[in-house]
């Protein structure tokens, strides 16, 4: 087989080897399987490959079977990079990228929060985040960091980090602009722990049928980006055990313009709104923040517009500087048993034909009601 000159060729036949002729079929039709599940190091001395550019590249030679699966390990370090990284891959389903084992687990009351969009807690949540993660991925240029073109990857204990800016040039994918963000997803992607921090876009963009979702209780954040931490076209997030924290973005925590996004438990705080909320539902997108904290944002703590709907219950809506939760257009919340207080307006506002419950729950600021109803309660 060898003097055939093919990839892969077994070599002399062997009583002890029993899959070469699974090898030889592979070799003559230059395929090669991953059947089994296997590991390779990246980054560092001794590892496998140099960045997961080249491991991905690698993995491009390769069909995963149902029986096999790719595990990528990234060395513990601060690894930098000038182009993104793209998972596209047909069996991208059937592949992780893991970093180092975490130090902590990221916690939204431990973010440092004293202004809006504050450089100085930017600095401060970066190092605190650093404390958490002991791999961290680097992007410089303003280019994006991971780029999810096809579905099912699992992402584990990654900090991804950017430089501010955003790449000049056309976006990576048709018509839209998501160039410059931590993720950015056109489809779906498992996260188990991954943190954002510092990009010139989005922290999370999501487009189409992009989605971010995890199965974990280990808290993810996605903290000082230009842009809103999250930015949502349709798109979907569903977060049933992790904390999400969202804080100093330059356009608030979490803009959505259609979509869905659900999250046990979230923690708003510290964003610059440039007229959007804490976190903004547009163009029917429904939201679900569940023990949630959406408070310090110079806009409302939530706004709401175009015939969204939004479960915000046992929730706190504090010292936002526009007041708590705004409603517009035929919109519909549940804030019941929430507490409002400390906010610079209305703690809730109700327009145009709009609904917002807010049975149970504390008022300190009052409730105005244009054209829309608030309906409150003991």
């Amino acid at each position: 087989m060898r003097a055939l000159g093919l990839i892969g060729a077994p070599g002399p036949p062997s009583h002890s080897d029993l899959t070469q002729l699974w090898q030889a079929i592979n070799a003559f039709f230059n395929k090669q399987y991953i059947t089994t599940a296997i590991t390779k190091t990246v980054y560092g001395a001794g590892a496998n490959f140099s960045d997961l550019n080249a491991a991905m590249m690698w993995l491009s030679n390769y069909i995963i079977t149902p029986t096999g699966f790719v595990t990528f390990l990234c060395s513990p370090g601060k690894w930098n990079h000038t182009q993104s990284v793209e998972l596209n891959h047909a069996n991208i389903a059937r592949v992780a990228i893991q970093g180092a084992a975490m130090n902590a687990n990221p916690q939204g009351s431990l973010m440092s929060v004293t202004g809006y969009n504050s450089s100085t807690d930017g600095i401060n949540q970066a190092i605190y985040l650093r404390s958490c993660y002991q791999t961290e991925l680097h992007f410089d240029g303003g280019v994006s960091g991971l780029v999810i073109l096809r579905g099912g990857c699992t992402l584990r204990y990654l900090l991804i980090t950017g430089d501010l800016s955003v790449a000049s040039g056309p976006p990576i994918i048709w018509g839209k602009f998501g160039i410059g963000s931590g993720l950015e997803c056109y489809d779906r992607v498992l996260v188990n722990s991954v943190s954002v921090w510092g990009f010139g876009k989005g922290g999370w963009y999501l487009f189409g049928p992009g989605s971010i979702y995890s199965d974990s209780s280990i808290g993810c954040a996605v903290s000082y980006c230009t842009n809103s931490g999250i930015m949502g076209y349709n798109g979907y997030c569903s977060f049933g055990f992790a904390e999400v924290i969202l804080c100093s973005c330059g356009q608030g925590g979490l803009f959505c313009y259609a979509g869905y996004y659900a999250f046990h438990k979230v923690n708003v705080r510290g964003n610059a709104c440039g007229g959007f909320g804490g976190m903004t539902f547009e163009a029917g997108a429904q939201g679900q923040a569940g023990s949630g904290t959406m408070s310090q944002n110079s806009g409302y703590g939530v706004t709401l517009a175009g015939a969204s709907t939004f479960l915000g219950e046992n929730c706190t809506y504090s010292y936002n500087g526009s007041g708590g939760a705004s409603l517009t257009g035929t919109c519909t919340a549940w804030l019941d048993y929430s507490s409002f207080y400390g906010n610079g307006g209305s703690d809730v506002w109700a327009g145009g034909c709009s609904y917002a419950e807010i049975i149970g729950s504390s008022i300190s600021s009052g409730v105005s009601a244009g054209n829309g109803a608030v309906i409150a309660g003991p």
